[in-house]
């Protein structure tokens, strides 16, 4: 310690020296001043190209380029053993059975009792003759066959069934009759009662001459039975009229009973066969469902894997896929939720497929179209328009296949690096 405080005099002399004096008041050389000029223009001009270098945010998103109809992709509801009748890369059409998995159930005659049940579906149940339905095999939809073919087969016995038309046929076949002697009785009236009006008057002229004593009471009294009869005869027209259309009414009744009876019967049994067609129905598609891969449109058939008759699938699997003939594209993309409010319709978005790799193909050009309102799994989806196609920026025409998936870059509103620099000060500042 001692040793310490000697050395101190020491120091503070030697910073005091001559030398020492003469190094801090040298006055710098020219190069050295002009130096520091260099570096504060550098500084300057390195700030005043900050402002005018501008140049976008780049987003990156997944993207997939598909047809505007995707493909379809068929998945077994149920797992078994599996009954090709496609094979692949043939043009289907839309409902097409492509291949079943193993059931109870006949596939032909599952095809037949969907046929039944659409031609029925479209035929008026009057028309129908044939009572017999075939028998098929249709697994879980058997109970439902053998109901709607038994309330069918009452249905057309019912429709075939003439005995109450043939009722209603001779009720008409009466109320006929007796309008036609109705008609004819009433002539008959018409008539007899210009004859009573004569017959009248002659009993009053000679009512007049017996009393003058001009003629016998007996040539009176065979004028007054003229006339009694004429009369006579009105009334019992008139009674046979009056029963007539009593029975006229009685008939109108009975008829109408027959015609209504005969129109509930009719309505139940439609009822009950639309019921039980709708039953069938219901059971037909629950087996197409569980055990029928059908073609959900037009297209050509894809298999995800190379099957054959007998091979086991499992619930869930992905079959096959029916790939749209529509050559017309689009580009989705999904992109995070950091950084979504930034991208606007009309930017620019640089495309890299997987299956061409952009170092050797390009990249494809296009524009952001759409933008959903709502995200979904923390993701936006944007519809992307390619206005040159597939023609990448090597000019180089891709071939199309479904679903090729790539990355894209999507460039947001350029910014200068000043904008850049102050965001970041005014972040560190504010937060």
């Amino acid at each position: 310690m001692p040793d310490n405080q000697q050395n101190i005099p020491e120091i503070n002399e030697e910073l005091h020296s001559e030398q020492v004096h003469e190094i801090l008041s040298y006055v710098p050389h020219v190069l050295v001043r002009w130096g520091s000029t260099i570096i504060a223009a550098t500084i300057i001009l390195m700030l005043v190209g900050s402002y005018f270098i501008r140049y976008p945010e780049i987003i990156p998103a997944k993207v997939v380029v598909q047809s505007t109809t995707p493909a379809a992709k068929i998945v077994a509801k149920s797992g078994g053993r599996i009954k090709i009748r496609v094979n692949n890369n043939v043009k289907v059409s839309k409902g097409q059975v492509l291949a079943v998995i193993e059931n109870p159930a006949i596939t032909e005659d599952i095809l037949k009792a969907r046929f039944i049940a659409d031609s029925i579906r479209n035929t008026s149940v009057d028309s129908l003759i044939n009572p017999l339905l075939p028998q098929l095999l249709l697994g879980s939809a058997q109970s439902a066959y053998l109901r709607f073919a038994e309330d069918y087969r009452e249905a057309v016995y019912k429709i075939r069934d003439k005995y109450t038309d043939r009722k209603i046929e001779n009720i008409q076949a009466q109320l006929k009759s007796l309008k036609a002697l109705n008609d004819k009785l009433n002539r008959q009236k018409r008539a007899i009662i210009k004859e009573l009006n004569l017959a009248a008057q002659d009993f009053e002229r000679n009512q007049k001459l017996f009393e003058q004593g001009v003629i016998s009471q007996s040539e009176f009294e065979n004028k007054s039975a003229i006339y009694l009869g004429k009369q006579r005869q009105v009334d019992d027209l008139d009674l046979t009229l009056i029963n007539n259309q009593i029975q006229t009414e009685e008939y109108n009744k009975l008829l109408l009973d027959f015609e209504q009876n005969l129109g509930e019967q009719l309505l139940a049994i439609r009822s009950n066969l639309y019921q039980s067609l709708s039953y069938l129905e219901v059971a037909i598609n629950e087996w197409f469902y569980n055990y029928a891969l059908v073609a959900p449109n037009d297209g050509l058939l894809s298999y995800y894997r190379f099957f054959s008759d007998n091979d086991l699938v499992a619930a869930g699997e992905q079959v096959f896929a029916i790939i749209s003939q529509n050559k017309n594209i689009q580009v989705w993309a999904e992109v995070p939720l950091v950084g979504a409010g930034k991208i606007q319709v009309g930017q620019k978005v640089n495309i890299k497929l997987q299956s061409y790799p952009y170092k050797e193909y390009g990249m494809l050009i296009g524009r952001v179209e759409q933008i959903t309102a709502l995200p979904n799994n923390n993701v936006y989806r944007l519809l992307i328009a390619l206005p040159e196609g597939l023609k990448t920026t090597y000019n180089v025409e891709l071939a199309f296949r479904q679903e090729m998936l790539g990355t894209g870059e999507i460039l947001t509103k350029e910014l200068s690096l000043f904008d850049r620099i102050f965001n970041e000060l005014r972040s560190v500042v504010k937060n």
